[in-house]
């Protein structure tokens, strides 16, 4: 599934589910894609596109 600046979505983060907003994505030399979101605990985090991620825009992944 694509994931695009702008889109909302559902983390499994330290056992609670929260939901987000993608604001920029990047990749490492290793090609693990990093999405960064608004919406998080601290206000800023950044996840590995893993499997922490269950919805994307409301739909099940």
């Amino acid at each position: 599934m694509e994931i695009k600046i702008g889109d909302k979505l559902e983390l499994n983060y330290e056992h609670d589910y929260i939901t987000v907003e993608v604001i920029d994505i990047d990749a490492d030399e290793r090609g693990l894609m990093y999405v960064f979101t608004l919406g998080g605990s601290a206000g800023f985090d950044s996840y590995a596109y893993s499997n922490q991620v269950r919805k994307v825009n409301g739909k099940r992944i």
